[in-house]
């Protein structure tokens, strides 16, 4: 009964010390916390219950545009490039280099590679040994027949005319 009584009053005074600090912590200024050149994106809403807020829609947009524009400038960014404000986001800039001639051989290879990778997909079955050949075709097509070959082969999977049993990823 002893013990009983030593343990009940460890945790009650243990509950009783952290419920202290976390009420002498609360008590204290948020004002170290804020930034004066921080736009405030929540808006506490009388009458809601306190954690509640309003979210101030444009100024977060406004945030993570400038966030992602930061993350995009970055020289390691493996991440596409953001189109130029002005500029439509489907059409080169004209200030890019032509693209790099091509030997007509080449343009075989690329065009025979792609073949096959259609064969691939046609299939309808969608193995280790596939997943092995279509990733050969990809590394040998130019980055417009790449594309093409994904949008084959997604679709393929998501209208369910590929059957996938890799082990692991499809790709």
């Amino acid at each position: 009964m002893n013990k009983l009584i030593a343990i009940g009053m460890s945790v009650f005074g243990l509950g009783l010390g952290g419920w202290s600090g976390y009420q002498l912590g609360s008590a204290g200024s948020d004002a170290p916390l804020a930034k004066a050149d921080t736009p405030a994106l929540a808006k506490l809403v009388p009458g809601l219950s306190t954690g509640r807020a309003d979210v101030d829609s444009a100024t977060l947009r406004a945030l993570i545009r400038e966030e992602m524009t930061a993350v995009l400038a970055k020289p390691g960014s493996s991440l596409p490039t953001a189109p130029q404000p002005g500029k439509s986001g489907g059409a080169p800039a004209a200030s890019t280099p032509a693209q790099e001639a091509v030997s007509p051989e080449v343009q075989a290879q690329r065009r025979e590679a792609l073949e096959q990778a259609s064969a691939l997909v046609a299939q309808g079955t969608w193995g280790n040994e596939q997943r092995m050949s279509f990733r050969e075709k990809l590394a040998m097509l130019d980055p417009q027949q790449r594309d093409q070959a994904m949008q084959q082969f997604a679709t393929a999977i998501n209208n369910g005319s590929l059957t996938v049993t890799t082990d692991g990823p499809p790709l």
